[in-house]
């Protein structure tokens, strides 16, 4: 009876243990997927999203993308903007 329950605290302890490691090489390797995408994404930058809009930047903090955009806020531009939204609600 000592000898099963032996046997059962082990395995247990086992697969505490083993869980740990693939919890902490899934974190590595995350981090490495989140630096191949950063690099890859840089690579193309700066890319024009919109008229207004330009990606400018890319980079991560821990598992976290963080992007940093460019935006037009001349006021000839959001002039533009909002008539061309006027014209495209009106189409609708």
């Amino acid at each position: 009876m000592i000898r099963g329950i032996f046997i059962v605290f082990s395995l247990l302890f086992c697969t505490v243990g083993f869980g740990a490691d693939i919890s902490k090489e899934f974190k590595n390797q995350n981090k490495e997927i989140v630096k191949l995408a950063v690099e890859a994404i840089s690579k193309k930058l700066p890319q024009k999203v919109d008229n207004f809009t330009t990606l400018v930047k890319v980079h991560s903090k821990d598992l976290n993308l963080i992007y940093t955009f460019e935006i037009l806020t001349g006021s000839k531009s959001i002039i533009r903007a909002n008539k061309k939204r006027k014209s495209c609600i009106k189409l609708i």
